[in-house]
């Protein structure tokens, strides 16, 4: 025989019901009467017993909410007979804990943390809540635009996001009136106080694609820049042949592993402001002069940053 939900489950609800199925029909009086669903200390969760129309399946539902946190043991003795009067083999036994009452358990970050204004303040909690009472419950100082929340029910954490701001503090308050599924109150009131740090550095070109067509006039590459300050560039002339070798299938390879025979290098300071994404250019030649026709390769890097972009395929 098997039980549903499996003994592995981490917590039962209140409400939850057990589901027994057997490999043969069961005499059903036999069998509730064999069955008990006791406490820790040996008091009987009431409720009543349904089937299906074979008699195979078993399903017990609790006349009430059961307790939080309770430990149970679900018994079925060999008492129980199957349809043409055959006992169960062997008692059957599986233990549960109902899940507890509705607390905070942990976060991310932790009391007192950092956390980059681009990622997602967690919360994890002891039980699944009723999420309509979080309008009421969730607060956070100052004020975040563009707020917003998601429920993960698999690892029970609340997900916040938002247009937090870089190298503040914050205060996030969760109040009593959050209710779980049952309608069981935040044990007490929560709050987290963290720090958002910078913004991450990032750099895109927002031409779609490593391969760039531009003009003979243009002058500069265009890109958005966050917290990257300077550009330390490579670029080289490369034959048809060599461009023929980075755009055919499997070229991937050959482009992060070339290198031009002479290339030009350069440092180049963006002139950006510190958690500001902006647009800037970066030069197609050291002294900020149009390349001439042909086919360029180009490598760009950042100072203090564990990431480059490209590397670029340039068709003037």
């Amino acid at each position: 025989m098997s039980v549903t939900p499996s003994p592995d489950t981490p917590d039962l609800r209140p409400d939850g019901t057990l589901e027994l199925t057997f490999n043969q029909p069961m005499d059903p009086a036999s069998t509730e009467a064999a069955f008990s669903l006791r406490t820790a200390s040996g008091e009987n969760i009431l409720g009543s017993f349904s089937w299906n129309d074979d008699l195979t399946t078993l399903t017990f539902t609790p006349a009430a909410l059961m307790g939080r946190g309770l430990s149970l043991e679900l018994r079925l003795g060999e008492a129980a007979l199957g349809a043409g009067g055959t006992p169960l083999s062997d008692p059957f036994i599986a233990l549960y804990e109902v899940y507890p009452a509705l607390a905070v358990t942990s976060s991310t970050p932790g009391s007192g943390g950092m956390i980059q204004p681009d990622r997602t303040v967690a919360i994890n909690l002891s039980a699944p809540i009723d999420e309509d009472t979080l309008k009421t419950a969730l607060t956070i100082t100052p004020a975040v635009p563009n707020l917003s929340t998601w429920w993960n029910s698999w690892d029970l954490s609340l997900n916040i996001n938002g247009s937090f701001a870089p190298n503040t503090d914050y205060q996030l308050s969760l109040s009593t009136d959050l209710q779980d599924e049952w309608g069981g109150a935040l044990n007490q009131p929560y709050t987290l106080a963290f720090r958002t740090g910078s913004v991450s550095p990032s750099f895109l070109v927002p031409l779609g694609s490593n391969v760039l067509f531009l003009s003979s006039t243009d002058r500069f590459l265009p890109a958005r820049a966050t917290n990257i300050f300077n550009a330390s560039v490579s670029l080289g002339a490369i034959t048809l042949d060599d461009f023929f070798s980075m755009v055919r299938s499997g070229g991937y390879q050959v482009i992060e592993s070339f290198q031009p025979a002479r290339p030009l290098t350069w440092t180049q300071a963006l002139n950006t402001r510190a958690d500001v994404n902006e647009t800037v250019q970066v030069r197609l030649n050291p002294d900020g002069t149009p390349l001439a026709p042909g086919l360029y390769f180009m490598r760009l890097s950042f100072e203090s940053s564990t990431f480059a972009s490209g590397p670029f395929i340039l068709v003037v």
